[in-house]
């Protein structure tokens, strides 16, 4: 986009924003998205310099990343400077957890992306926004039952957002790198139509970017197998056990697991399956238990027949006692576990 735009002048500063979503449903995504934006900070100078040897360059970059509002912190921000080494040992720093439903306070995110101190006064600047979610309420997010800030987040709106964007002598080109298309195409429609109607005045433009192919998508789905001893020498520890397994599921669902499934099996001289393949959302919380005898080789075969019915690339496979190496075994040949 920079350097398709005609021939430059010989001098130009280009101001960069990277603006990352840093939430829980982030976790599997964040060290590629990272490798990507590196790639960026160090390539496109050694880029630019190719295609137009003689422009004297000064490149800034800045990154904003962002949880959703209630966490602490939200913001997590390094400002504009041209010293990659500065920028590549902050983005190193930032981690994914938080978010607790899927929306996320995008507009907010952008808002402190706007509000940085030093953008310079160039004609070459963009906000890339990196983020698998959707922003909060019904500007941006179809699925408000999931939402909750249904109403949206805060004081601002696209409009508010979009008019600074695309203020007259301080435009900023909007980059959004998308990585779950469908969930975001409510707000990737509303900013393409706020840059659409202004982009003969403004000459910015509005850009999407798929940043993973279906199959790294597919590989970042996670399935979570859970076996669990419902046999008569678990009563003492029975409340124990389903106490550690509902809160694996919360926190699941506090880093935005939404994606998982939920395989549970529970065994005693038989086993069962309680529930196969099924959402974060129709897990169930509560177990009971038979508390018959103990055969591991019922759970295990059990188990081993709900993986084999899985296409996904990612199994995590969690049994309370210890007797697991056969079934492992067999599924690490397979690299799904």
């Amino acid at each position: 986009m920079l350097i398709n735009s005609g021939q430059p002048p010989s001098n130009m500063t280009v101001d960069i924003c990277f603006c990352l979503d840093c939430t829980g449903s982030m976790s599997r995504w964040l060290s590629a998205a990272k490798d990507q934006m590196k790639s960026i900070i160090e390539g496109i100078n050694k880029l630019i310099e190719k295609e137009y040897p003689s422009l004297k360059l000064q490149l800034r970059f800045a990154i904003v990343g962002y949880r959703d509002i209630g966490d602490r912190p939200q913001f997590f921000t390094q400002d504009f400077t041209d010293k990659t080494n500065q920028v590549i040992t902050f983005l190193n720093t930032l981690t994914a957890s938080g978010g607790g439903d899927l929306p996320e306070d995008v507009l907010g995110a952008l808002d402190r992306c706007l509000t940085l101190t030093n953008w310079s006064n160039t004609n070459a600047r963009f906000i890339v926004l990196i983020t698998d979610a959707p922003g909060h309420g019904p500007e941006l997010n179809n699925n408000l039952s999931i939402d909750r800030h249904p109403q949206g987040a805060g004081t601002h709106t696209v409009n508010s957002i979009c008019d600074r964007l695309l203020k007259k002598d301080a435009e900023i080109d909007l980059m959004f790198c998308r990585i779950k298309p469908k969930a975001t195409a409510k707000m990737e429609k509303a900013f393409q139509t706020h840059y659409d109607a202004q982009k003969d005045e403004t000459g910015k433009v509005f850009t999407t970017i798929q940043l993973f192919d279906d199959k790294q998508q597919e590989t970042q789905s996670f399935h979570f197998v859970f076996v669990l001893d419902e046999s008569g020498s678990m009563t003492g520890e029975w409340n124990s056990l389903q106490s550690a397994y509902v809160a694996f599921l919360t926190r699941r669902n506090d880093d935005q697991g939404g994606d998982d499934h939920f395989t549970v099996v529970q065994f005693d001289s038989n086993a069962r399956i309680i529930c196969q393949q099924q959402s974060l959302a129709n897990t169930p919380r509560s177990l009971s238990m038979n508390g018959g005898g103990t055969d591991y080789c019922q759970g295990l075969n059990k188990a081993g027949q709900a993986i084999a019915a899985d296409h996904t690339s990612s199994v995590l496979f969690r049994m309370t006692r210890p007797k697991i190496e056969s079934i492992a075994m067999r599924e690490k040949k397979n690299q799904r576990m």
